[in-house]
């Protein structure tokens, strides 16, 4: 090969199609098939008219972006679970949730106490609120029972009451107190 068709295809190498892939992954290869490849490879790289094709490197981990929540989520390195697997007991033989059934039952119990507790707390204001309208109308009956009996406690009233027995001896005086004075 001339020097023009390597660096043709050396530029094709660089920007494969979409059908291409750029390398190919082969199963892992032995000790000794390691060291024979190595001769191999540097005795081609010596001569000048072997074309040779330049991959891409991997990004060292600093180098990469840190991913979203939601792509971390939605990864498909995530195990799929489909709702049958669900439903027929299969996920709750997996070691997800056995590596997690502490954590899952914390939950399950700070969730029973946390629904007591709100449900206790509107049981209290039930009777609190109740308790409230008793003493409401609690105090409304004294103070209506307040008012009649000053009302009837009047002399006035007294007087015609009285009037009104006419059974009774007693009448209002018709003159005006004086004070009794003591020596």
């Amino acid at each position: 090969m001339r020097k023009d068709e390597c660096n043709a295809e050396q530029v094709r190498l660089d920007a494969p199609t979409a059908n291409e892939v750029p390398f190919v992954i082969e199963e892992p290869v032995s000790e000794e098939e390691a060291v024979a490849l190595a001769d191999v490879t540097a005795s081609a790289s010596e001569a000048d008219d072997i074309p040779f094709a330049k991959t891409q490197e991997a990004p060292s981990p600093a180098e990469e972006k840190p991913r979203s929540a939601w792509r971390i989520l939605s990864s498909e390195d995530l195990p799929q679970v489909s709702l049958r697997e669900i439903l027929g007991g299969d996920y709750l033989l997996g070691s997800f949730l056995r590596n997690n059934i502490g954590f899952i039952l914390t939950l399950v119990l700070m969730g029973i106490v946390y629904i007591s507790n709100r449900y206790g707390a509107q049981q209290e204001i039930i009777e609190e609120e109740n308790l409230r309208k008793e003493l409401v109308e609690k105090k409304n009956y004294a103070l209506t029972q307040y008012a009649l009996l000053t009302q009837r406690s009047r002399q006035s009233s007294l007087e015609q009451r009285l009037y009104q027995l006419q059974d009774s001896t007693l009448k209002a005086s018709t003159e005006p107190p004086f004070i009794i004075f003591r020596k």
